[in-house]
């Protein structure tokens, strides 16, 4: 199949990526759109979701950002080789897409992290003196 045609179908599907995260994730809230956060921006901006959006912000990372960073890793590394013709600059737009599925775990692990501290701050209110269940399967001490 010709390269360009592969180039524009790649940008077609980022185009449509595009569309489909803005429209499922909160712009405002979604760490992916923000550069150089702390960690303390990353707790508030994660902190300012309920429960069922850090759901949606969850299904959303697995199941929209992870093939959104394959297919701007493509197109991208598609655009370099054309415009430098050598695949050494395919290491930038690799580290790119590792940087980028490891900022997604850290938000996974944020968001795992704020679901415990949910369900032990209810049960305190509560006045609960049990371990949670979220606690007891993953292994966290509350």
């Amino acid at each position: 199949m010709n390269s360009w045609l592969n180039l524009a179908i790649l940008t077609c599907l980022l185009l449509l990526f595009n569309f489909l995260l803005s429209s499922l994730l909160q712009a405002d809230k979604v760490l992916d759109l923000k550069f150089a956060y702390s960690v303390q921006e990353a707790y508030e901006a994660i902190g300012l979701l309920d429960f069922e959006s850090r759901e949606i912000y969850r299904f959303g990372l697995w199941a929209l950002d992870l093939p959104y960073m394959i297919i701007y890793g493509l197109l991208f590394s598609g655009l370099l080789y054309k415009i430098w013709k050598t695949q050494k600059v395919l290491i930038l737009t690799l580290g790119v897409v590792l940087m980028d599925f490891f900022e997604n775990l850290m938000v996974l692990r944020i968001l795992k992290i704020m679901y415990v501290r949910f369900l032990t701050t209810n049960q305190i209110k509560q006045g609960l003196k049990s371990k949670c269940t979220c606690c007891e399967l993953s292994n966290v001490v509350c």
